[in-house]
């Protein structure tokens, strides 16, 4: 089974909004399928909602989605297939990690990412 997502533009931003269930065989799809969005539409500031999708991850897929996620993103951007963007997720425990884990994964790797379980929050820290 896959993921599903339909984008939303917005005025400055964009939403993408993913329903499904997860599982980490879909790492590869699911960073694939954030980078084509980023391609298309070269979003500054892009909310993944993934409050619509089911499942967890371990720590160790949390880590490989987040790491593999960096590299494709990093690769782009210095081939200029995307813009410079600010990345919010918001999702349910257990999909998305209360410690923040890929958010702390991602920053080492010099991502603007932050994780949220409450979409307000990711709003503000968008600035949208």
């Amino acid at each position: 089974m896959s993921l599903t997502y339909k984008v939303e533009p917005q005025k400055g931003w964009l939403l993408a909004v993913f329903e499904g269930f997860y599982d980490s065989s879909l790492a590869e799809e699911f960073t694939n399928q954030v980078l084509e969005i980023c391609t298309i539409h070269k979003p500054a500031k892009l909310l993944i909602d993934m409050r619509g999708v089911e499942g967890e991850m371990s720590k160790w897929s949390r880590y490989g989605l987040t790491v593999t996620a960096a590299k494709k993103y990093f690769l782009a951007l210095l081939l200029g297939k995307v813009a410079k963007c600010r990345f919010a997720i918001v999702g349910n425990i257990p999909l998305v990690d209360p410690d923040k884990f890929e958010e702390v994964v991602a920053s080492a790797r010099g991502m603007d990412l932050k994780i949220f379980t409450n979409i307000n929050h990711a709003y503000v820290w968008l600035g949208v």
